[in-house]
């Protein structure tokens, strides 16, 4: 019973970090994408008191 106590207590710990993470991209720059072609990546985060929005746009 205390075993499965712990695990349960641990389990919400490293579900409670789990939602505060953030993914993290790698954006190509120009001069490795080829040639007359484009990458586009759209990120939005949500926060409990705002939004951000980014966009990147290499050619």
């Amino acid at each position: 019973m205390l075993t499965r106590s712990i695990t349960v207590i641990l389990l919400f710990f490293v579900y409670k970090t789990t939602l505060s993470q953030q993914n993290l991209f790698n954006i190509p720059s120009g001069d490795i994408t080829y040639k007359k072609k484009f990458f586009y990546q759209h990120q939005l985060n949500t926060y409990s008191n705002k939004v951000e929005s980014k966009a990147h746009f290499v050619y």
